[in-house]
């Protein structure tokens, strides 16, 4: 980070003072800091969410099969379900929407998967 304040005055010794440019060296390194840890915050973040997701959407539907359970009530009155559904959403771009890739190996038309369903 030295290397970064030294070619600062370096290029700029006609512009301003060494002492100013150091200063603002000094606010470009802690700006870069800042910007890292919001970084790797967000992966953070990204990864809880992830963890949070599968809890919600594999765990506990696992552990309510394995009771044959579809509902359960917590202390709080709130309750927990687990129902099966088919969701999807059509991407807006036409040519994405016409067909999208099912496991990243098959190609399937929307059509097709809606005149299947509908059996």
């Amino acid at each position: 980070m030295s290397e970064v304040n030294e070619m600062m005055i370096k290029d700029s010794k006609d512009l301003l003072d060494s002492v100013e440019v150091t200063t603002i060296a000094a606010e470009c390194q802690k700006l870069k800091g800042k910007e890292d840890e919001i970084a790797e915050l967000e992966d953070k973040l990204k990864a809880k969410k992830a963890e949070a997701d599968d809890i919600s959407s594999r765990v506990i539907p696992e552990l309510l099969a394995e009771q044959n359970l579809t509902e359960i009530k917590l202390g709080d009155g709130s309750a927990v379900t687990v129902k099966k559904e088919f969701r999807c959403t059509l991407p807006k771009d036409e040519v994405k929407r016409d067909c999208w890739p099912i496991n990243g190996f098959v190609t399937i038309s929307w059509r097709t998967l809606l005149k299947t369903m509908s059996l």
